[in-house]
């Protein structure tokens, strides 16, 4: 959800709402969105981003721990003298959508984990796992979530795949975040980050991914035709079931 559309506040009432619905099983994952999205999409300033995340955790987490919320931020405030109205005592976890440094310390400090996007193993292991590891130790917080998220395409024919990918994500690898961290893997774009080949290859991946230091990966399923789509979900049952 990015947290410039909606006060922390209700978004915490609705995040209640689903935790209910959904027995306790919901992930709220929050981001800043991008500048472009910001100022040109929605018409909204884009300032003081960091500032704006902290002042969001400081209304949204206790409202969703059932307490009471005194917040005067520079962005974002709340005075409740009572906790709101609850569906449920059980909280949903936060992951928070976190690349720079700053927004990495953030998750590992205040939050349940993150969620990544135009990352691949490489950065995950130099550079996003040790930040937010050390983040998270540093204040004595529960290990965090990595949550690592890769196009993956089962085909016999990985140059026609990767076109496809290049043309349609292309706007990805032009957004400072993800270009940063495109540059760190050392490559040009998504095309190039995706898991795309035969049945094994998408597998070494995925393993990859795992062995980088991610705790879990969500895959968004790719296929030209049914059975390439199918090809690829019936590897992801595999290694989901493998463990």
């Amino acid at each position: 959800m990015p947290t410039w559309l909606q006060h922390p506040m209700a978004l915490a009432a609705s995040a209640l709402t689903a935790q209910a619905n959904t027995h306790g099983r919901l992930v709220l994952g929050i981001g800043l969105s991008h500048q472009p999205a910001v100022e040109q999409r929605w018409h909204m300033t884009w300032e003081k981003p960091i500032r704006h995340m902290l002042d969001y955790l400081e209304v949204l987490m206790p409202a969703l721990h059932g307490e009471t919320v005194q917040h005067h931020g520079e962005v974002w405030s709340l005075t409740a003298d009572a906790p709101m109205p609850r569906p449920t005592e059980q909280p949903p976890k936060v992951m928070l959508a976190a690349l720079g440094d700053q927004m990495l310390r953030i998750a590992g400090t205040r939050t349940d984990g993150t969620i990544l996007w135009c990352v691949g193993p490489r950065t995950v292991e130099t550079h996003i796992a040790p930040r937010i590891n050390e983040a998270a130790a540093d204040a004595d917080r529960p290990t965090p979530s990595i949550v690592c998220s890769i196009p993956c395409w089962v085909t016999d024919d990985p140059d026609s795949a990767r076109a496809f990918i290049a043309k349609v994500l292309a706007a990805y690898a032009e957004l400072p975040s993800y270009r940063a961290m495109l540059d760190i893997e050392g490559i040009h774009g998504l095309e190039d980050l995706s898991f795309v080949g035969s049945e094994q290859q998408v597998r070494d991946g995925i393993a990859r991914v795992a062995e980088a230091g991610a705790t879990d990966f969500t895959a968004v399923v790719m296929g030209a035709n049914p059975d390439e789509t199918a090809a690829t979900r019936a590897v992801l049952a595999a290694a989901a079931a493998a463990g």
